[in-house]
């Protein structure tokens, strides 16, 4: 079996690709959570823009029951 010496020189090369790897890596997670927080950001907006409605059409249904208890009372 055959030994090989682990040079500095060696040990640099190894942990230089190494550090490239990892920057590379952190560079694509960047990428990839700017993704997610922009097609989160759109179903937030959507999800608000369904809430709204949901309380407009309470509101008025609410409101068409008093006015009909008024009209039928009063």
């Amino acid at each position: 079996m055959e030994r090989s010496a682990w040079t500095d020189q060696r040990l640099d090369a190894e942990f230089s690709g190494l550090r490239q790897d990892i920057r590379d890596l952190r560079a694509e997670l960047r990428e990839d959570m700017r993704d997610l927080e922009t097609g989160l950001r759109g179903e937030i907006a959507d999800l608000r823009s369904l809430m709204i409605r949901l309380h407009a059409t309470t509101v008025i249904a609410f409101l068409g029951v008093i006015a009909a208890i008024f009209a039928r009372g009063a």
